[in-house]
């Protein structure tokens, strides 16, 4: 059985805003402790580095109790920004804690990094069974390599309308086997984000669709 309905032919893995569109699926992200309530359509919460405070471990513990409640796809986005957010170290430690907490509920996490590249790779060598997404992934190619070899996925957004040739070389690096697309904060069009991908990888738009679509269904089942 499909985990997806006929009518869905789009795929945006990460987004802040809500569609009508009923050819698209999307996972709208949410922000602890600000959305935590049931929504009627999927939702991935998590606690964001830019929002680690004081009242962070509280804040876990009622991330804990939804997921435990109400068994969401996805966990995050959370992650590490040494740019923006609280004290480092206490990133860390909430990081860990939701890696942690996807590990017990055997779902993925949605991966916020912001030059701390060195550390994802070091959480994921140390939860290794648990599937790492790095989402709005803008990498060279040597770090798509590196995810790779520790079997991290990719979700790219609007930044592939860009005309860069390195993004255009890191793009070409991802497997399709380990690529999904979002539009995240972005008001560019999941439809534009696909087209864009679709012509530098020199393939069909329906075969793009059929891939991210495929692949979603594979990281959610076997994490």
């Amino acid at each position: 059985m499909n985990f997806f309905e006929d009518s869905i032919l789009w795929l945006d893995a990460h987004t802040h805003r809500r569609t009508h569109d009923k050819e698209v699926f999307f996972i709208r992200n949410g922000y602890i402790p600000k959305h935590v309530t049931p929504k009627p359509y999927p939702v991935s919460y998590g606690l964001h580095p830019w929002f680690v405070d004081a009242e962070w471990k509280t804040n876990l513990e009622m991330l804990e109790t939804y997921v435990e409640t109400h068994r969401p796809l996805l966990i995050g986005e959370c992650g590490l920004d040494r740019l923006r957010g609280g004290d480092f170290k206490q990133q860390q430690e909430a990081f860990e804690q939701q890696i942690q907490l996807a590990q017990k509920f055997q779902v993925p996490v949605v991966i916020h990094q912001v030059r701390a590249f060195e550390e994802i790779l070091h959480f994921k060598k140390k939860y290794p069974a648990t599937h790492f997404i790095l989402h709005g992934f803008r990498g060279s190619v040597e770090k798509v390599k590196r995810c790779l070899d520790h079997h991290i996925s990719f979700s790219l957004g609007a930044s592939v309308l860009s005309h860069s040739p390195s993004l255009h070389d890191m793009i070409a690096a991802i497997p399709l086997s380990r690529l999904l697309l979002e539009t995240d904060t972005s008001s560019v069009s999941i439809q534009e984000i696909y087209a864009a991908v679709a012509e530098q990888r020199k393939m069909k738009i329906v075969e793009l669709q059929t891939q991210t679509l495929r692949n979603f269904e594979q990281f959610i089942s076997h994490v």
